[in-house]
């Protein structure tokens, strides 16, 4: 059964780039890459969520709560294991059994990705201390320069909007400088690194049309590949435009405008 199925390719000023719809099936075109190289490549993701849930889980509570003989723990650790990057027939299987959120952490304990680092808009703590599971999901604090005590709707919007501007990433970058320095690890840059984008991360249109593109077009220029996950409902669902409507179409094409012109 061919991965293909699962994404689109295309070659944008010479970089591969890997367009799913539905996030999880993302894996195909990691384990894909993954093939080619010696090690795993790091990731480094920019979503609206953290997308770190636990692989199969998803799966393993409706077939367990069905069936009250099976461990509904034991049953996804076992697809977990059963995971084979080589096979086009086991990432099929998994792809077709993994939920939404499942597959960065379906993907580094699997061997087709190392660590994986997400710049996110949901988790204000974040978590970067060491852990088995190889996922790393950098806080924030709220939009550059705002001196508000509380987090609110409104620094929300405010927050969204700076996703990809050049102060915004600089500052996430510096964050996940923190979290590789304990692991030991080299900064993300100076590491192989496939860069994932999710299209609910940019609530606005205003957010994929930053002032200062420079730092987003470095990582752009720097990664092995890009992945970019549609996600049709959850752009409806976070939008936060009224006056424009959201068109995944419509993102697609700015984001693809963006690589092109880094990649020049």
């Amino acid at each position: 059964m061919s991965l293909e199925r699962y994404f689109e390719v295309r070659r944008v000023a010479g970089k591969a780039v890997y367009v799913v719809d539905d996030h999880h099936k993302a894996l195909a075109a990691w384990s894909l890459l993954r093939r080619g190289l010696d090690a795993p490549p790091y990731l480094l993701t920019i979503d609206h969520h953290t997308d770190t849930d636990d692989a199969f889980a998803g799966h393993a509570s409706p077939t367990a709560f069905d069936n009250p003989s099976i461990d509904e723990q034991a049953l996804a650790a076992e697809l977990l294991a059963s995971v084979d990057w080589r096979s086009d027939a086991s990432l099929a299987d998994a792809i077709e059994k993994l939920k939404h959120d499942e597959h960065i952490h379906t993907a580094t304990r699997s061997g087709v990705l190392a660590p994986s680092f997400s710049v996110q808009l949901s988790d204000s703590c974040g978590y970067g201390e060491p852990n088995e599971q190889g996922l790393y999901v950098v806080p924030f604090k709220c939009a550059i320069g705002c001196s508000k005590s509380v987090y609110d709707d409104e620094c929300a919007i405010h927050h969204a909007v700076e996703i990809t501007e050049a102060r915004y990433l600089d500052d996430q970058l510096s964050r996940l400088g923190e979290i590789t320095q304990r692991l030991g690890f080299r900064n993300i840059e100076q590491m192989h690194y496939i860069l994932d984008i999710d299209l609910d991360a940019f609530h606005p249109m205003e957010a994929a049309n930053p002032d200062d593109a420079t730092t987003f077009h470095r990582l752009i220029r720097g990664a092995l590949a890009i992945s970019i996950a549609t996600e049709a409902e959850w752009v409806e669902e976070v939008w936060e435009d009224d006056a424009n409507h959201p068109s995944v179409d419509r993102l697609l094409a700015t984001v693809l405008e963006h690589i092109e012109v880094a990649m020049v």
